[in-house]
Protein backbone atom coordinates (compact mmCIF):
# COMPACT_ATOMS: atom_id res chain seq x y z
CA UNK A 1 0.00 0.00 0.00
CA UNK A 2 1.26 3.37 -1.15
CA UNK A 3 -0.42 6.22 0.67
CA UNK A 4 -0.23 9.79 -1.49
CA UNK A 5 -1.14 13.00 0.59
CA UNK A 6 -2.13 16.07 -1.12
CA UNK A 7 -2.34 18.68 1.81
CA UNK A 8 -4.27 22.52 1.03
CA UNK A 9 -1.87 24.93 -0.95
CA UNK A 10 -2.50 27.22 1.64
CA UNK A 11 -1.12 24.97 4.75
CA UNK A 12 1.30 22.71 3.54
CA UNK A 13 3.83 23.14 6.20
CA UNK A 14 1.97 20.46 8.36
CA UNK A 15 1.88 17.99 5.87
CA UNK A 16 5.95 18.52 5.34
CA UNK A 17 6.56 18.55 8.95
CA UNK A 18 4.41 14.94 8.82
CA UNK A 19 6.61 14.04 5.88
CA UNK A 20 9.97 14.52 7.76
CA UNK A 21 8.64 11.98 10.73
CA UNK A 22 7.92 9.69 8.98
CA UNK A 23 11.09 9.52 7.76
CA UNK A 24 12.60 9.78 11.26
CA UNK A 25 10.26 6.80 11.61
CA UNK A 26 12.12 4.90 9.25
CA UNK A 27 9.27 4.24 6.78
CA UNK A 28 10.27 2.80 3.95
CA UNK A 29 10.85 5.32 1.18
CA UNK A 30 7.83 5.77 -1.36
CA UNK A 31 5.49 4.49 1.05
CA UNK A 32 4.25 8.12 2.02
CA UNK A 33 4.21 10.50 -0.93
CA UNK A 34 3.58 14.26 -0.03
CA UNK A 35 1.59 15.94 -3.21
CA UNK A 36 2.02 19.82 -3.35
CA UNK A 37 0.23 21.99 -5.73
CA UNK A 38 -3.34 23.35 -7.08
CA UNK A 39 -6.09 21.20 -6.07
CA UNK A 40 -8.19 21.57 -9.20
CA UNK A 41 -5.23 19.98 -11.33
CA UNK A 42 -3.53 17.87 -8.61
CA UNK A 43 -6.66 16.66 -7.57
CA UNK A 44 -7.89 16.14 -10.69
CA UNK A 45 -4.83 13.86 -12.13
CA UNK A 46 -5.18 12.07 -8.53
CA UNK A 47 -8.90 11.22 -9.10
CA UNK A 48 -8.43 9.76 -12.91
CA UNK A 49 -5.15 7.99 -12.65
CA UNK A 50 -5.01 4.40 -13.29
CA UNK A 51 -2.81 3.21 -10.92
CA UNK A 52 -4.75 4.88 -7.73
CA UNK A 53 -7.75 2.42 -6.94
CA UNK A 54 -9.56 4.72 -3.66
CA UNK A 55 -9.33 8.22 -2.76
CA UNK A 56 -10.29 9.55 0.57
CA UNK A 57 -11.14 13.27 0.97
CA UNK A 58 -11.27 15.01 4.01
CA UNK A 59 -11.87 18.78 3.67
CA UNK A 60 -15.07 21.12 3.30
CA UNK A 61 -18.52 20.10 4.18
CA UNK A 62 -19.18 21.14 0.48
CA UNK A 63 -16.75 18.60 -0.92
CA UNK A 64 -17.50 15.77 0.89
CA UNK A 65 -21.32 16.59 -0.34
CA UNK A 66 -19.50 15.66 -4.10
CA UNK A 67 -18.67 12.05 -3.25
Amino acid sequence: MLIALRPTEQAPLSALYCAALIKEANFLQGVVNIILGDGSECGYTIAVHAHIDKVACTSSVGLSAIN
